[in-house]
């Protein structure tokens, strides 16, 4: 007979298996993603409405208040804030991160932009895809493309985030709300800056080791 002690340990290895096995049946795409946004190196710009740079929003479904960047272990991550939760009555058809990431070989007619994460909405859910311009129009990508290798999703209330696998570097992009063929709303212009997190924090470790060793060998 196990006692108290064996019971409560039998139990607690039974449940923690039973926990692990509901982790490993959520397959990767269809698990959330998670950044923080409050990292070194996060770029977030508050979008002023004005026009120029883009239209001003007549909604709050439509109206992008704020777009961020971050970079994380070879991964993208764009949020897009909103001045209120999409709905079936106030809302863009799309919401995108419009991007011109492979220099010299976008659409010249629209400021370069060459690769377009899109995420469709029929007034309660979401439909993401990617585009990519193959020289006259921008076609969806079923796969890989390019420097790419795949793309993701969420949306929580008024934040929607786009999560894109691939190399760390420069480039140009824009937050964007469409309605049929019309832009709703274009956030300012957002240059990344290609240092990881890593460097960051390499670097604040660097100057602590600095100002340590100069503490050190300070007079008495």
């Amino acid at each position: 007979m196990l006692s108290k002690t064996g019971k409560r340990a039998f139990w607690f290895a039974g449940g923690l298996a039973c926990a692990l096995s509901l982790l490993l049946a959520v397959s990767p795409a269809s698990a959330a993603f998670t950044f923080d946004w409050t990292s070194p190196g996060v770029i977030s710009l508050t979008d002023a409405d004005v026009f120029p740079p883009g239209p001003v929003p007549g909604s709050n479904g439509e109206n992008i208040t704020k777009v961020w960047w971050g970079w994380s272990s070879n991964v993208h991550y764009f949020r897009m804030d909103l001045a209120g939760t999409p709905s079936g009555s106030d809302s863009a058809d799309s919401y995108g991160i419009h991007m011109d990431f492979m220099s010299g070989s976008g659409d010249a007619g629209y400021f370069g932009v060459d690769t377009l994460l899109l995420s469709s909405f029929d007034g309660s859910s979401y439909t993401p895809g990617m585009n990519v311009w193959d020289g006259a129009a921008y076609a969806p990508v079923p796969g890989m493309v390019l420097p790419f290798t795949g793309f993701d999703f969420q949306a929580s209330g008024n934040m929607l985030e786009w999560k894109l696998y691939g190399d760390l570097k420069q480039f140009t992009w824009w937050g964007v709300t469409e309605e049929g063929m019309s832009f709703r709303d274009i956030s300012s212009t957002v240059v990344t800056t290609p240092i990881p997190s890593a460097a960051w924090l390499l670097g604040s470790g660097v100057v602590a080791l600095v100002g340590l060793r100069r503490r050190r060998v300070m007079p008495v």
